[in-house]
């Protein structure tokens, strides 16, 4: 796991999980674009069970990222509105 927090902040304020880091990199998608979708979000909610237990979407612009705030983890990283990772709605 790798922490994500803005350049010159010494504070990680959430971990990258080995998975979000794969879709971010298959998405091609900044940890800047992450933490800005997470530290101010247009909506949040509880994710589906099938996402695991105390689980929640965080929705910013292009971006849903599901987190465990508990541990303040990303599990992964997906595009808002659209379905499948390959997407990519900058094409669109």
């Amino acid at each position: 796991m790798v922490g994500l927090k803005r350049a010159g902040e010494s504070a990680v304020n959430w971990t990258l999980s080995h998975h979000a880091e794969l879709r971010m990199s298959e998405m091609r998608i900044e940890r800047d674009e992450v933490l800005e979708a997470l530290t101010d979000p247009s909506i949040t909610y509880p994710s589906p069970p099938s996402y695991g237990p105390g689980r929640s979407v965080a929705v910013g612009g292009r971006l849903a990222v599901v987190v465990h705030s508990a541990t303040r983890t990303v599990i992964t990283v997906l595009w808002h509105g659209r379905s499948g990772r390959s997407f990519d709605p900058r094409a669109a």
